[in-house]
């Protein structure tokens, strides 16, 4: 079977940052909460730190684990409290996980290692199940997780991935073909996330303006980012914008 593929349509998604852009002056708009827990790791983490939970704990001390702010928390979802888990079983193979993840020099792609940080969760949550029997999942296979870390270390390059919304958005700006829920490209994700829509939200310099004014407070991160591409997604599917 042959499979056409076709770009998302530029005009559909002009005309979603349009919606996107009132939308932010409505009240129902929350999710500055991500600024600031950007803004939080940004000023606290520090992979050579002699006490990694320590530096851990403080890098991720925005609250992420209620109903609303659920990045890295939330119903059934727990990959950070089980991250946190695997430093005090080896707090030293979990920074070695994050030295290889961060590692863009590396020149293996993001896909792969994002791959290399699972197979090691995997390995994590052995040593976990001796230890507590009753602990079977370590959060991270849906991959959400990890751009959370990869978008906080690198906000420029990464987004936040979020399959059904991503996927929902998508077929809203008639792109083909759809993302498969099997294999999760999560590095054509990236791709077109930063060099599509990242460009053409930063294209709208009143957009820019607006965000930068709800961010004016100093606990908010300050500089563009690609949070914004993900903010725009999540809303336009959250909010059926």
């Amino acid at each position: 079977m042959i499979t056409v593929r076709k770009g998302l349509s530029i005009d559909r998604l002009r005309a979603a940052i349009a919606k996107y852009k009132a939308f932010l002056g409505n009240a129902d708009y929350d999710e500055l909460y991500k600024w600031e827990a950007l803004k939080q790791f940004q000023e606290n983490w520090n992979i050579e730190a002699e006490d990694f939970a320590d530096m851990f704990n403080r890098s991720f001390n925005v609250n992420l684990s209620d109903d609303k702010n659920n990045l890295l928390a939330g119903k059934h979802f727990y990959p950070l409290q089980t991250l946190k888990d695997f430093i005090v079983i080896d707090a030293e193979q979990v920074r070695i996980m994050f030295y290889a993840l961060y590692d863009e020099e590396s020149g293996h792609k993001v896909e792969n290692r994002i791959d290399l940080f699972l197979y090691h969760c995997e390995q994590m949550m052995k040593k976990v199940k001796e230890q507590n029997p009753e602990k079977e999942n370590h959060y991270h296979g849906d991959k959400s997780a990890i751009s959370v870390y990869l978008s906080f270390r690198y906000p420029e390059l990464y987004t936040i991935y979020k399959f059904t919304e991503y996927k929902n958005f998508m077929a809203a700006m008639d792109a083909r073909p759809l993302p498969d829920a099997k294999s999760k490209n999560i590095g054509r994700f990236f791709k077109l996330m930063r060099n599509i829509v990242y460009k053409q939200l930063h294209a709208d310099e009143e957009l820019v303006r607006i965000h930068s004014e709800l961010r004016a407070d100093e606990k908010y991160y300050q500089e563009n980012s690609s949070l914004l591409t993900q903010d725009f997604y999540w809303c336009l599917d959250r909010f059926k914008l």
